[in-house]
C-alpha cells in the first residue's frame, strides 16, 4: 500500500484527525481542571480547543466515520460558526489571561462592546444560512467578519506588547504563529487553485501555528498556575511568621502577668486578680491593635505608593505631590494614635477621609464618600477608640464596593440620641455580604479578617472602663426587587468628653 505524505495530504492521510484527537484530549483534561479549581481560564481554554475542533471537522474524510450521521453532517456543514466562536473566545481568554481590563480599562470597554457586535453577526449569519442554505451569502458575510477580527486582532496585538504581564510573551509568541500560519495557508491555497493544483497542503501551515499556539497557550496557564501557587506559599509563610510573633507576644505577657498575680498577698489576691484580669485584656487589646496598625494592610500602603509612582512617571506632578501629602498625612496620624487609647471623633472622620481618599487612587476617584455630623455633637471634645472606624470603611471598600459595578458610594452618620450615646452608621451601595462571601470561596488564597473583632473587642474594653455598654449590628440592604443593595453597619457608643 502507498504511503501518503501528511506534509502534503493532512486531511486524507489522517494527521488531522491526529491533532483533533489531542486536542480534543487538551480540551478534557483542562475542563476537568476548571471543575477542580473553578479557574475560569480552564473553562475558556477548553471551549476554544472545542471550537477548533468543530472548525477542522469539516475537513474529515468520510472514511473515518464508519457510518453516516445527520448530527455529524450537520456540524461538518457549519464551520464559519465554529471560526467565528474560536475568534470570540481567543480575545476573552487573552484579555483574561493577561488581565487586559485593569491595564487598559478604556480600550478593553471598546473591544468588548466590539465583540459583542461580532457575536449578534455571528448568530445572524448562522441564521441566514440555516433559513436560506445560501452558501455564497453566508461566505461573504463571514469574510467581512474576518475583515472586523483582523483590525481587532492589530489592535489587541499592541495591547499585549504594551502589557507588563510577566507571561504577556505566551499570548504574543502563540498568537504571532498562528497568524502566520493563517496567512501563509491563505495564500497559497488560492496560489494553487489559481494553478489548480491540489491545495490540501497549504492547510499544513495553518495546523503547524494552531499546534504551536494552543501548545504555548497551555504552558503559558500551567506557568500561571505556578506562580499563583507560589504566591499562595508566601503569603501563607507570612502568616505563619506573624502568628508565631504575635504568639511569642502574648506568651510574653501573660508570663508576666502570671509573676504579678504570684507576688500578691493572699489577703489582696481576690481584688487585686480582678485588677490584673483588666490591665492583661486592656494590654492584649492595645498589643492587637499595635499588630494591626503595624501590618495595617501592606497591599493598601504597597498600593498606594505604586499609584503615586505611576502619577511621578506620567509627568502628573500635581497629583502625585496631593496624594502623597494625603498619605503622609495619614501615616503620621495612624502612628500618632498608636500612643493614644482614644482620639477626638474629629481626628477620627479625618483619618477616614484621608484613608477613602488613598484608597480612591485605586478606583479612579469611583467612591463617592459623604460623611453628615450632627450639629449638636462636640466633635473635637467627644473621645473614641483610635482607628474604630477604619476597619468597617476598609471592610465596605473591599468586600462591598470593589465587586460592585455600579456607583461607588459609601455613606457616614454621626447622630446623637441622646445626652449619653451617640449613632454612628456606615453604608455602602456594594453586591452585598452573601455575594462577597461566594467571591472569597472562589479564591485560591482566602485571608481571614481580624479587623472588625478587634474593633469589637475595643470597644468592649472602652465602654466597660465608664460602666456603659455598646452596639453593634451588622444589617443587609435590599432593594424593592429583593436583590442585594449594600450593607449597613449600626454602631452605638457612649458620648466620653476628653
Amino acid at each position: 500500500m502507498e504511503k501518503i505524505d501528511w506534509l502534503t495530504y493532512p486531511h486524507s492521510s489522517g494527521f488531522l484527525i491526529f491533532l483533533l484527537g489531542g486536542w480534543l484530549l487538551f480540551a478534557i483534561y483542562h475542563l476537568l481542571l476548571f471543575a477542580k479549581n473553578r479557574n475560569f481560564l480552564y473553562l475558556l481554554y477548553g471551549c476554544y480547543l472545542i471550537s477548533i475542533i468543530g472548525y477542522q471537522f469539516y475537513f474529515l474524510q468520510y472514511q473515518y466515520f464508519p457510518y453516516r450521521n445527520t448530527v455529524l453532517d450537520f456540524l461538518r456543514s457549519q464551520p464559519m460558526i465554529f471560526a467565528e466562536l474560536s475568534y470570540l473566545i481567543y480575545f476573552i481568554f487573552t484579555f483574561r489571561f493577561l488581565d487586559i481590563k485593569k491595564d487598559f480599562p478604556r480600550s478593553y470597554t471598546y473591544i468588548t462592546r466590539a465583540l459583542m457586535i461580532l457575536a449578534v453577526y455571528s448568530v445572524l449569519n448562522f441564521v441566514i444560512q440555516i433559513v436560506t442554505n445560501d452558501v455564497v451569502l453566508a461566505n461573504q458575510i463571514y469574510h467581512g467578519y474576518v475583515v472586523a477580527v483582523t483590525i481587532l486582532s492589530v489592535i489587541t496585538y499592541v495591547m499585549f506588547f504594551r502589557s507588563k504581564h510577566p507571561l504577556r510573551y505566551y499570548i504574543i509568541i502563540g498568537s504571532l504563529f498562528l497568524s502566520i500560519g493563517s496567512y501563509l495557508s491563505l495564500f497559497l491555497s488560492i496560489q494553487d487553485m489559481a494553478n489548480e493544483r491540489n491545495f490540501e497542503s497549504a492547510y499544513t501551515f495553518l495546523y503547524g501555528g494552531y499546534l504551536i499556539e494552543t501548545v504555548l497557550f497551555a504552558l503559558g496557564l500551567g506557568h500561571l498556575q505556578f506562580l499563583t501557587k507560589q504566591e499562595k506559599q508566601e503569603a501563607q509563610q507570612k502568616l505563619i511568621l506573624q502568628y508565631q510573633e504575635n504568639q511569642r507576644l502574648q506568651n510574653a505577657i501573660e508570663d508576666k502577668l502570671r509573676q504579678d498575680v504570684s507576688s500578691l498577698t493572699e489577703q489582696s489576691r481576690l481584688d487585686e486578680l480582678a485588677k490584673l484580669q483588666m490591665k492583661y485584656e486592656k494590654e492584649v487589646s492595645d498589643l492587637k491593635i499595635s499588630v494591626l496598625r503595624s501590618q495595617m494592610n501592606p497591599h493598601f500602603i504597597f498600593n498606594s505608593l505604586n499609584s503615586i509612582k505611576h502619577f511621578v512617571i506620567d509627568n502628573k506632578k500635581e497629583n502625585a505631590v496631593y496624594y502623597l501629602n494625603k498619605f503622609s498625612k495619614l501615616i503620621r496620624q495612624i502612628l500618632s494614635s498608636t500612643f493614644q487609647k482614644s482620639i477626638s471623633l474629629s481626628e477620627e472622620i479625618e483619618l477616614v477621609e484621608l484613608y477613602v481618599n488613598i484608597e480612591n487612587i485605586r478606583f479612579d476617584n469611583e467612591i463617592d464618600l459623604t460623611i453628615e455630623v450632627d450639629k449638636e455633637i462636640p466633635v473635637d471634645t467627644v473621645r473614641v477608640p483610635a482607628l474604630v472606624l477604619q476597619p468597617f470603611v476598609e471592610n465596605a471598600i473591599w468586600h462591598g464596593l470593589s465587586s460592585s459595578e455600579h456607583d461607588k458610594k459609601l455613606w457616614i452618620t454621626v447622630r446623637k440620641v441622646n445626652e449619653h450615646s451617640i449613632v454612628i452608621d456606615i453604608v455602602d451601595n456594594g453586591i452585598g455580604r452573601i455575594r462577597a462571601g461566594e467571591i472569597r470561596k472562589r479564591k485560591m488564597f482566602k485571608q481571614e479578617s481580624v479587623g472588625l473583632k478587634i474593633t469589637e473587642e475595643r470597644l468592649a474594653i472602652f465602654t466597660r472602663e465608664q460602666n456603659t455598654s455598646f452596639v453593634f449590628e451588622i444589617e443587609d440592604l435590599y432593594n424593592e426587587n429583593g436583590s442585594a443593595a449594600g450593607t449597613k453597619v449600626h454602631l452605638v457608643i457612649p458620648i466620653h468628653i476628653g
